[in-house]
């Protein structure tokens, strides 16, 4: 709603002055929680794309509305052991495809 009505979150809230990390956490908390709970604009969207599939559609009784919801998941967020080891993956297939283009081939040992 802040972003809808250009107005600073605190205001909306009825906070006095700029919003503090705590509080910016705890709203981002409940706004994370509404994400699969979809609000009026979200139904009408569904129910234009139900129409829509029923016009192009041989059974349009089979059809419903709850089709086209989207469902949301949180992000897993990884340890940093979990990131080092994806990133020197990447690393290693970036590498490989490298030499691959470049036609590398490695020296044979003895």
């Amino acid at each position: 709603m802040a972003k809808e009505t250009s107005r600073p979150l605190h205001d909306l809230l009825g906070w006095p002055g700029p919003v503090t990390n705590r509080q910016y956490l705890a709203w981002q908390g409940h706004r994370s929680e509404g994400w699969n709970l979809p609000d009026r604009t979200d139904h009408y969207l569904m129910q234009i794309a139900c129409e829509v599939r029923r016009v192009l559609s041989k059974d349009p009784a089979s059809i419903t509305n709850d089709q086209f919801k989207i469902g949301f998941e949180k992000r897993k967020h990884l340890t940093r052991k979990e990131k080092r080891a994806a990133k020197k993956a990447q690393r290693e297939l970036n590498m490989a495809k490298w030499k691959a283009l470049a036609g590398y081939k490695e020296p044979k040992k003895a």
